[in-house]
């Protein structure tokens, strides 16, 4: 099961391990949060971003969660460079504005961009977020993961990102 979780994350976006990023966002209310819009159509690039949404069921079970919805933006010969650049510069912004009201939270900046995050807002929900692009060499990619947990179920931080580690 845990493949099948792992599997998801990367088919968003492929992931630099060390350098996975996570935040936890209020669960029950995903709407209210800076990263919502990124996930309801309401942004010019929707249409060209790769979305990914599985709502129960047993691969999710096995990590406790509910839900897992998932948006990549690439920058390449499909997607106009404009909408790209407004994409990577609009996810950056909700993820640092998450940020400010994260209880627990690990940022990594390159260049004063940020390029990965680990925020806990409140137990049971968890976005994670990677700007690929700020690799040298890294694809021009970004992916925000957005996970609920299951009601009466929680992990700490360490416990997602050992999570992540296994393969």
């Amino acid at each position: 099961m845990k493949k099948i979780l792992v599997f998801l994350i990367l088919a968003s976006c492929q992931w630099d391990i060390g350098w996975v990023h996570l935040g936890i966002v209020d669960c029950m209310a995903q709407k209210q949060t800076s990263v919502a819009r990124q996930f309801d159509g309401s942004m010019p690039y929707y249409h060209l971003l790769d979305r990914v949404v599985i709502e129960g069921g047993q691969e999710l079970n096995a990590y406790k969660l509910s839900l897992y919805k998932s948006v990549t933006v690439k920058e390449n010969a499909f997607t106009p460079k404009e909408l790209a650049q407004q994409a990577f510069m609009d996810m950056e912004h909700d993820v640092e504005e998450a940020a400010k009201e994260a209880i627990i939270k690990e940022v990594g900046h390159v260049k004063g961009h940020l390029y990965y995050a680990f925020l806990m807002m409140r137990q049971g929900c968890y976005i994670f977020y990677q700007n690929a692009s700020l690799r040298k060499g890294g694809k021009r990619e970004a992916t925000i993961v957005y996970m609920e947990g299951q009601k009466n179920s929680s992990m700490s931080m360490s416990e997602l990102k050992r999570m992540f580690k296994k393969k």
